[in-house]
């Protein structure tokens, strides 16, 4: 796996080191569809 370590080889491009920030991301555009389809009132989850 040679791009494991891209972001510890070139600290001036400032990349995370984690994916907490995508993480997150994901998380909250999760809560917003499941409140987004729950006024549609579909009852699916996601």
């Amino acid at each position: 796996m040679p791009w494991l370590w891209t972001w510890y080889d070139y600290p001036e491009l400032k990349i995370p080191n984690t994916n907490n920030g995508l993480e997150s991301l994901n998380a909250d555009l999760k809560i917003k569809l499941v409140e987004s389809t729950s006024k549609c009132k579909i009852t699916k989850r996601v």
